[in-house]
């Protein structure tokens, strides 16, 4: 019978650089819920739950949390934060865990990873549209939730498209941001700015910035507004086109530097 203490070490501690990673990108992930999944994973493993059906009960955990903000119902999108998401960050960590204690990682379960994100945060984005849509009958919160949506999706689909080819070389540790290289003072300023502004967008942080948002808006006593080019604005509403807007322009960017920096790539080989 596996030891939490062998969780730890098995699924945690021999993954060192990826955690201290997800800990910088995913605060919350990596100081709150890596101290509580060791405890599920345990129990998944003595019960004989794969780590594929853990990461299926995580995906539809997401989606039910996208789902829960197309009603247009400030209670339900908070539910869907606190509750869904939530469960869906937590196992997330845990199918991870799982795989690595019981050495059950399969074709099917990097399908399942694979496909993990491109569907919840595209989701996300547009089902925050239509909810937003409802709350103000505005509907170009309809359009912009699915544009954003679309970007997302492309920037996965880019993202996979670098691995194809820098796996089919041989040589993933080629590709980097050139922006990220840099070691100039420019440099090591964008680095920073960009891991900062990144930590108010990355999606498990984006559910407990919402959940924060909607626990002022409920409860504050002063309304806060602003009319933009037609478009009345909240604190909500203004989250929600600064999130889309980090994503559009991070596709855009990925997309044109990925070309021409593979490219480039190819020439040297």
């Amino acid at each position: 019978m596996v030891t939490i203490d062998e969780i730890k070490q098995i699924a945690q501690l021999n993954h060192n650089e990826k955690m201290l990673e997800e800990a910088r990108n995913y605060p919350y992930v990596g100081h709150v819920l890596r101290r509580v999944s060791p405890y599920l994973t345990k129990l998944f493993v003595e019960s004989k739950v794969s780590a594929n059906q853990v990461t299926s009960l995580s995906i539809l955990f997401g989606i039910a949390g996208d789902l829960s903000f197309v009603f247009g119902n400030y209670s339900l999108m908070a539910l869907g934060c606190i509750v869904f998401h939530q469960l869906w960050n937590l196992f997330d960590c845990v199918d991870g865990e799982v795989a690595r204690v019981t050495t059950d990682i399969t074709l099917g379960g990097r399908f399942l990873e694979s496909v993990h994100n491109p569907i919840i945060q595209p989701g996300f984005m547009a089902c925050f549209g239509v909810g937003l849509f409802r709350i103000s009958d505005n509907i170009i919160f309809l359009y912009f939730g699915f544009i954003f949506a679309l970007s997302v999706s492309l920037f996965y689909s880019f993202r996979r498209s670098r691995q194809l080819v820098t796996e089919s070389i041989g040589r993933e540790d080629l590709y980097r941001s050139p922006w990220l290289k840099r070691q100039s003072l420019a440099g090591r300023f964008y680095r920073s700015l960009y891991s900062k502004i990144s930590l108010l967008f990355l999606l498990p942080n984006t559910y407990l910035i919402i959940a924060g948002i909607l626990v002022f808006e409920r409860f504050s006593p002063v309304e806060f507004s602003y009319l933009l080019y037609g478009v009345t604005l909240d604190v909500l509403s203004a989250y929600f086109f600064l999130c889309g807007f980090y994503w559009l322009v991070r596709t855009i960017v990925s997309g044109a530097t990925n070309y021409r920096y593979l490219g480039r790539m190819q020439e040297r080989l």
